[in-house]
C-alpha cells in the first residue's frame, strides 16, 4: 500500500492537494492483510483519516469482488460521486461499480402497466406530476426515482408503482427482461465495487434464498462503513411488521386484478375483511409513544376478532389458490398467508428471542416482532459465509474497547482490531467546557438552566453554534425563549428541509442551529460556520421504549448490569458522534459544551470522558472566552 500512500505515492503524484497521513496508511495495510486472509477486522477511523481513500485501495489490490455498505446516503453520495471517480480517473480507468438503492427507489414496470390502465386518484390534484412520470418512464434507464425532482418525497402514488420485495415475480414477470432491478442486478453483477446501504444490505440479507426478492448479487467480501449503525438497523430487518396499510395494500391489488378481469363476485368478502381490519386496529391504543405488546392487551375481544380475521383470510386464500388463469394469482395468495402467518406469530406465539411491540401510526397501529439480540442471525446469515468482513467507523470503542462493539454484532472477542489515533490536535485547536454547577436532567430547573447557559455559550460563540438535544421537547422549550435575543439566525430542525437548513448555516457564518438526533452524525460542516458544538444531557435512550426495555430485561435474566453493559456504552458511541461534528478538518477549532452535570458528579462520566478525544476540560466559562478570542 507504500505505493499508493507513502510520502512519495503514486497520491502524491497525481493528486495536486494530497496529504500524506500515515494513520491512512496504516488503516490500508490492515484491511489488505484482512481481505487477503478472509479476516474479520474492525478499524476504528476517527474523522480526518481518510478511511475511504484506504478500504477502497485495499479492495482493488485484494483483487475481491466487494460490497461496501454505507450508513448514510450522504455517505454513498460521497463515495459515488467524489472518492470513486478521483480513484478511477487517476489510477485505475478500468474500475467497475455499481451503486444500488432499495427496492422502493425504482419503478415496477407490471405495477406501473396496472396501474395507468385503472388510476386511482384524485386527478385534479395530482396530474400535473402523474403527466411528469408518464414521460420520464418513456425514457428513463435507471428507473430511479431520484430523477423525477418534481415529484414530491411523500407523492402518494409512487407507492403503487414501486418496486416490492413481497409483490416481485421475478423470473416469472412478464417484464423481467426491461425490469430496472433487473438491469440494476445485472450491472452489479459486473461490477468489481457494489455500493449499497445498510438498509438494503440487511433487507436482502434476510430475504436470501427467496431468489425473486434479493437483488444484491454474490459477493467475496464485506465493508461495514458506519458500523456502530449495523446493531439497530440489523434488528429491523430481522423481525416482522404488520399494519393496516399492508393488508389494504394486498385488497387493492386484489381488487385491481380483479377490475382488470371485470369480476365483481368477490366483493362481500373484501369489504367484510376490510370492516374487519378497521375494528380489529380500532381495539389497540393510540398513544404518543411505541409501547410493549404485553398479554393483558390481548383481549377477549381481540381473540374474537382475530380469530374472525384469520378466517376470512383463510377463505381468501382458498379463493385466491382456486384461481388458475395466471401467475399473479399465486404471488396474491402467497401474500395473504404471510401477513395471517406474521400476524399469528407477534400476536400468540412465545418466543423469548423477540420483543412484541406496538407502533401507533396516525389513527392506526402496527405491530412488531423484533430480534432482542441480533447476534445469532448475524452468525446465521452472514459470518457463516466464511468471507473477509471489515466494520469500520469513527465511533466503535469505549473507553479504549471494543468489546461493546463485538459483543452486540456477536462477534469473536479475539477477532482482529485496530484503533487509529486521531490526526487533529485537540489539545491546541478545542476545549471541552462542563458546567461547574447544574440541576439533574430530571430536575425541574433542568430546563431554565439550560436556556440561561445556551444563552450565555451562543454570546461567547457569536454564533456558529449547533446545539444538539436529546429531546425534540427541551430544543424547541429552549428556540421559542432565546430565538429572539440574538442579531444572528438562529435555525431549527424542521422549519425547512435538512440539506436547505445545512446549507443557510453553512453560507451564514455567524448563524446556529438547533436540532435533535438526525443532526447528531452524518453532518459535515468544516471551517468557522461551525466552531461549538453545545449537547444538552448525555444521550441514554428512554429505558421505557420496548425494544431498549426488553434488552435490559434480557441482560438482568442473564446476571449482567445493563446500565454498564449496554446502556452506558450506547449512550457514549452516540455522544462521540455528536462531539464529532465540531472538528472535520485539521484547521477546525472549537468548544464542545456537554451541559449534563453528571459527566463531573458521577462514578461513570469517567467512562464517557476516557472515550472522548484528549482535549483540555475547563469548568469556567472565562476560558471559553479567551478560547474565541485567540481565534478572532
Amino acid at each position: 500500500m507504500e505505493r499508493y500512500l507513502s510520502e512519495k505515492g503514486k497520491l502524491k503524484e497525481v493528486l495536486p492537494h494530497y496529504e500524506y497521513r500515515p494513520m491512512q496508511l496504516k488503516m490500508a495495510k490492515e484491511i489488505k492483510h484482512a481481505l487477503d486472509k478472509e479476516k474479520i477486522l474492525v478499524v476504528e477511523a476517527p474523522t480526518g483519516t481518510g478511511k475511504t481513500i484506504a478500504y477502497l485501495l485495499a479492495i482493488i489490490e485484494a483483487k475481491k469482488k466487494t460490497v461496501i455498505s454505507t450508513g448514510t446516503k450522504n455517505l454513498q453520495e460521497q463515495l459515488i460521486f467524489k472518492e470513486i471517480p478521483l480513484i478511477k480517473k487517476s489510477l485505475f480507468p478500468n474500475l467497475k461499480v455499481a451503486l444500488m438503492k432499495g427496492r422502493v427507489n425504482y419503478l415496477c414496470l407490471r405495477r406501473w402497466k396496472n396501474f395507468i390502465k385503472n388510476p386511482t386518484f384524485d386527478w385534479d390534484d395530482k396530474a400535473s406530476v402523474f403527466s411528469s412520470i408518464e414521460k420520464w418512464v418513456t425514457k428513463t434507464e435507471t428507473g430511479d426515482r431520484s430523477e423525477l425532482i418534481e415529484m414530491p418525497e411523500d407523492y402518494p402514488i409512487w407507492w403503487h408503482i414501486s418496486s416490492k420485495s413481497e409483490l416481485c415475480f421475478g423470473l416469472k414477470c412478464p417484464y423481467f427482461k426491461e425490469c430496472f432491478i433487473t438491469k440494476m442486478r445485472q450491472i452489479a453483477a459486473s461490477s468489481d465495487i457494489i455500493v449499497v446501504n445498510h438498509h438494503l444490505f440487511f433487507a436482502d440479507l434476510s430475504l436470501k434464498g427467496v431468489a425473486s426478492a434479493a437483488v444484491i448479487p454474490s459477493y467475496e467480501a464485506i465493508i461495514f462503513d458506519e458500523a456502530h449503525q449495523i446493531e439497530k438497523i440489523a434488528a429491523d430487518f430481522f423481525g416482522f411488521m404488520v399494519g393496516a396499510n399492508r393488508i389494504y395494500d394486498l385488497l387493492n391489488d386484489i381488487k385491481q386484478k380483479l377490475s382488470k378481469n371485470k369480476r365483481k363476485d368477490w366483493e362481500n368478502n373484501l369489504s367484510g375483511i376490510e370492516r374487519s381490519i378497521k375494528y380489529f386496529f380500532s381495539l389497540f391504543p393510540i398513544t404518543e409513544e411505541k409501547y410493549r405488546l404485553k398479554n393483558e392487551l390481548i383481549t377477549d375481544d381481540v381473540k374474537d376478532t382475530t380469530n374472525n380475521l384469520f378466517n376470512q383470510l383463510d377463505q381468501l386464500s382458498a379463493r385466491l389458490h382456486k384461481e388458475k388463469d395466471d401467475e399473479e394469482w399465486v404471488f396474491l395468495e402467497q401474500r395473504t398467508k404471510l401477513i395471517k402467518e406474521e400476524l399469528e406469530y407477534i400476536l400468540f406465539v412465545q418466543d423469548d428471542e423477540y420483543v412484541k411491540w406496538v407502533e401507533p401510526v396516525g389513527e392506526n397501529v402496527i405491530f412488531h416482532a423484533s430480534p432482542i439480540d441480533v447476534s445469532l442471525q448475524l452468525r446465521q446469515n452472514l459470518y457463516s459465509k466464511e468471507i473477509p468482513i471489515i466494520f469500520t467507523s469513527g465511533t466503535l470503542s469505549v473507553n479504549g474497547s471494543f468489546s461493546y462493539f463485538k459483543k452486540s454484532l456477536g462477534l469473536d472477542p479475539d477477532i482482529d482490531e485496530v484503533m487509529l489515533d486521531t490526526p487533529f490536535d485537540y489539545k491546541k485547536n478545542c476545549l471541552l467546557y462542563l458546567p461547574k454547577e447544574a440541576p439533574e436532567p430530571s430536575s425541574d430547573e433542568f430546563i431554565l438552566f439550560l436556556i440561561k447557559e445556551i444563552k450565555e455559550l451562543l454570546t461567547l460563540s457569536k454564533g456558529r453554534t449547533f446545539v444538539l438535544f436529546t429531546s425534540i421537547k427541551n430544543m424547541k422549550e429552549v428556540y421559542h425563549v432565546i430565538r429572539d435575543q440574538f442579531s444572528f439566525p438562529i435555525y431549527i430542525q424542521g422549519e425547512m428541509p435538512k440539506t436547505a437548513l445545512l446549507d443557510r448555516f453553512r453560507k451564514e457564518v455567524s448563524s446556529s442551529l438547533f436540532a435533535t438526533f438526525s443532526f447528531w452524525e452524518g453532518v459535515d460542516v468544516p471551517g468557522e460556520s461551525l466552531s461549538c458544538v453545545i449537547i444538552d444531557k448525555l444521550p441514554f435512550e428512554v429505558p421505557t421504549d420496548p425494544v431498549i426495555e426488553a434488552k435490559i430485561e434480557k441482560i438482568k435474566n442473564d446476571g449482567g448490569n445493563p446500565f454498564f453493559e449496554f446502556q452506558i456504552p450506547r449512550a457514549v458511541l452516540e455522544l462521540k458522534q455528536g462531539i464529532g461534528r465540531l472538528l472535520r478538518t485539521k484547521n477546525d477549532k472549537g468548544v464542545v459544551a456537554i451541559l449534563d452535570v453528571r459527566l463531573r458528579m458521577r462514578g461513570y462520566g469517567k467512562i464517557f470522558i476516557g472515550s472522548f478525544p484528549s482535549f483540555p476540560i475547563t469548568i469556567e466559562k472565562k476560558d471559553i472566552e479567551n478560547f474565541f478570542n485567540r481565534l478572532g
